[in-house]
């Protein structure tokens, strides 16, 4: 018999090419296949490799995310325009000083067109 006639799985009797896979208990791919996984899953399961890690591709090989921590922490804006002010504003000072407190940033300099800001600014 030809090696091809063993290269393909319907032809075959066994997991291997030998002359003796098909008179000893040979079976059919999809027995071979069964005791295959049937015995990966034996050997993960007692612990002496860890296969899955392995193989995934994705192990250990990226590192871990960078912590959540805001961006803009401890940063200082040097120019906020917020109301009162002769044009529209989105804020007032307050709204605005108070989301750059919850956000946690350093500090904040208020400006202004018309007027001077140092009488609205406090600490």
């Amino acid at each position: 018999m030809s090696l091809l006639a063993y290269a393909r799985w319907g032809r075959a009797k066994g997991c291997c090419w030998c002359a003796d896979a098909g008179k000893s208990g040979g079976g059919n791919r999809r027995q071979f296949l069964k005791a295959a996984a049937a015995a990966v899953g034996a050997v993960e399961l007692a612990g002496a490799v860890p296969l899955l890690e392995t193989a995934s591709g994705q192990g250990r090989n990226f590192p871990p995310p960078p912590p959540a921590v805001s961006p803009i922490e401890g940063l200082i804006d040097t120019h906020l325009h917020s109301g009162p002010e002769a044009f529209g504003r989105a804020m007032d000072d307050e709204e605005a000083l108070q989301l750059y407190k919850d956000k946690g940033m350093g500090a904040v300099v208020l400006k202004n067109h018309l007027m001077r800001t140092w009488a609205r600014s406090w600490n």
